[in-house]
C-alpha cells in the first residue's frame, strides 16, 4: 500500500526526531532554539512573536522579514514533499545528501516560533499548487511541531483546519501529541478543552483523544491521571485498559512505577466488580511490568525489594516476560521463576515461551542453562519447550 508523501517523510524522520525525542539532533536543534531565544531577549524582542515590546513602526520591518521567510520556506517545503513522490512507493531508499537536507528542513521547522507556525499553515492551505492529501500532511506535521512548544495554540489550529483534516491519520496524531503536551504541563486545562469540545467536535473528542490527556498527565501526577481518567469516562471497551497500560509506560523511573503500582492498588480496591477489578490489575501490571524489565535483569530485581508484590502480581509478571526483553539475561529470568510461587499455569507457559526463543537465538546456552537448572515445573515446561523446538 502506498503511503501519503508526508506521511513517508514523517516515518524517515520518526527514528531522529520523535521516536528519539532527546537524540543529538534534536539537543542540537533545542541548544540553538535557546541561544537565539536568549538573544531575542536581550534585544527586547518576543520570544514567539505574540508580545509587541517596540513600536509598530518599529516592529513592521520585522514582522515583514518573518512573512517573508515563511512564505520562502512554504516554497521550499512545498518542493520537498513533491520530491518525496519517488519515495513513498518504498522502491528507493533517500541517499545522504537527501537526509541531510530533510535535517535542515527539520531544524528550520523547530527555530519557527508559535506566530511563525501559524503563519506557515495559513499559507499552506492558501496554496493552489498542491492537493489536499499533500495540505493535510504539511499542515498536521506544523501542529505537531508547534504542540511542543504551544499546545495550546497548535490545539486552537487543529480545530480551526478540521474541515481540511477530516478523518486523517496524521491530524489525530497532531491532535494527540497536543494534548498529551498540554496535559503534561496543564492537565486541568487539557481536560477544559475535552469538556468544552465533547458537544462542539464530538468526532475529535474520542477514547484516543482522552486518553493523550490521561497520559500526559500521569507524567507528572500519576493519582491526578487516576482522577482523570473518572472524569472522562473512558468505554467499557478497551477505553479505560488502554489508558491504565499508557499510564504505566509513562512510569519512566523506578520511584514513579512504585508510585504507580501504589496508585494503581489503590484504585482497584475502590472497584466494587471483581471483573472490572481484574481488567484494571492486568492492564496497569502488563503495562508497569513492560516497563520495568526494559531496565535489565539487575535493575529489576533491585526494584522488586521494593515492590512487595502479592502472588497473583507476581505471575503477572511472570506471564510478562518475552525474549525480546529478557536477552542475555534469560537465564536468571528462568532462575527467578523457577523460585517463585505462582497462582496459575500461566507463568509456566510463559517460561516455555522464553526457552523457545532462546533456543532458536542461542540453543547452546539455552541447553547449558537446562544442563544445571533445579527440578520442578519451570525445568519441566522449558525442557519440553527445548527439545520441541
Amino acid at each position: 500500500m502506498k503511503l501519503p508523501v508526508i506521511s513517508t517523510l514523517v516515518i524517515v524522520v520518526a527514528g531522529s526526531l520523535w521516536g528519539v525525542r532527546e537524540s543529538s539532533e534534536l539537543t542540537k536543534l533545542r541548544e540553538r532554539h535557546r541561544l537565539v531565544v536568549e538573544e531575542a531577549a536581550a534585544l527586547g524582542l518576543s520570544a514567539d512573536g505574540s508580545t509587541d515590546r517596540v513600536s509598530t513602526k518599529a516592529s513592521k520591518r520585522p514582522r515583514e522579514d518573518s512573512e517573508r521567510k515563511v512564505r520562502e520556506f512554504a516554497s521550499q517545503l512545498v518542493a520537498f514533499a513533491k520530491e518525496m513522490e519517488q519515495y513513498k512507493d518504498g522502491s528507493k531508499e533517500p541517499d545522504e545528501s537527501f537526509q541531510k537536507r530533510m535535517m535542515e528542513i527539520m531544524e528550520v521547522m523547530y527555530s519557527l516560533s508559535g506566530a511563525e507556525l501559524k503563519l506557515l499553515i495559513g499559507e499552506i492551505r492558501g496554496r493552489s499548487d498542491m492537493d489536499d492529501e499533500m495540505k493535510k500532511g504539511i499542515v498536521s506535521f506544523s501542529i505537531m511541531m508547534l504542540s511542543q512548544k504551544h499546545p495550546e495554540a497548535a490545539l486552537a489550529l487543529f480545530t480551526e483546519s478540521s474541515d481540511l483534516m477530516g478523518d486523517d491519520g496524521m491530524g489525530k496524531h497532531a491532535l494527540r501529541a497536543s494534548l498529551m503536551q498540554w496535559a503534561k504541563d496543564s492537565p486541568l486545562a487539557a481536560l477544559e478543552w475535552i469538556k468544552n469540545n465533547a458537544e462542539k467536535h464530538p468526532d475529535l473528542v474520542n477514547d484516543e483523544t482522552k486518553r493523550a490527556v490521561i497520559t500526559g498527565a500521569a507524567q507528572n501526577d500519576i493519582r491526578l491521571a487516576f482522577q482523570l481518567m473518572g472524569e472522562l469516562k473512558m468505554s467499557k471497551e478497551q477505553g479505560g485498559d488502554d489508558a491504565i497500560n499508557e499510564m504505566a509506560q509513562a512510569a519512566t523511573t523506578p520511584e514513579k512505577q512504585l508510585e504507580f503500582l501504589k496508585a494503581l492498588r489503590e484504585e482497584a480496591a475502590k472497584t466494587g466488580d471483581k471483573d472490572d477489578r481484574d481488567k484494571m490489575l492486568s492492564a496497569g501490571l502488563s503495562g508497569l511490568f513492560n516497563r520495568v524489565a526494559e531496565s535489565g535483569y539487575e535493575a529489576s530485581m533491585k526494584w522488586l525489594e521494593s515492590a512487595d508484590l502479592s502472588v497473583g502480581e507476581t505471575t503477572e509478571l511472570a506471564a510478562r516476560l518475552s525474549y525480546h526483553r529478557t536477552k542475555g539475561d534469560t537465564g536468571k529470568w528462568l532462575d527467578w521463576m523457577a523460585g517463585q510461587t505462582f497462582d496459575s499455569k500461566e507463568a509456566e507457559s510463559r517460561g516455555g515461551n522464553l526457552m523457545r526463543d532462546w533456543t532458536r537465538a542461542d540453543y547452546k546456552s539455552a541447553g547449558e542453562w537446562l544442563a544445571q537448572a533445579p527440578a520442578g515445573p519451570v525445568k519441566e515446561a522449558t525442557t519440553m519447550s527445548y527439545l520441541q523446538t
